[in-house]
């Protein structure tokens, strides 16, 4: 009888916590879909290949190796939200740094591409 008390017991527990984990789950889902960054420019500085293989929609292409020279003419105002990636977050790190170091105040290195992509809420086209 004491055993089929505690079982009784354990069930309930089981079948009372259950849709307590399941909307933690469905809460966190829905926050992490809603947390999509918005930025004016997006840079990709991979190379040229890279870019023409996929890249996310909109982005425009700054090597990494000629950011310190083209950014400039491509977006002449520093208080403008910026977005860098690359493959794997390595080279929009050293061009959001040199971006920096420049006087652009609003620079994020949003890592590889498909991370970019998913935070950005943008897809990945050719």
């Amino acid at each position: 009888m004491k055993t089929l008390r505690n079982l009784s017991a354990l069930l309930a527990i089981f079948v009372l916590a259950n849709p307590v984990i399941s909307c933690k789950s469905n809460s966190e889902i829905l926050k992490s879909a809603t947390t999509i960054q918005k930025y004016e420019v997006i840079i990709d500085n991979r190379t040229q290949e890279e870019f023409d293989a996929g890249h996310i929609k909109g982005a425009i292409l700054i090597p990494y190796t000629e950011i310190e020279q083209k950014i400039a003419e491509a977006v002449p105002d520093k208080s403008t939200s910026i977005g860098v990636y690359c493959r794997s977050g390595r080279r929009s790190g050293i061009a959001r740094n040199a971006m920096l170091k420049l006087g652009y105040k609003n620079v994020v290195n949003i890592g590889g591409m498909e991370e970019a992509a998913k935070k950005v809420g943008l897809p990945i086209v050719k």
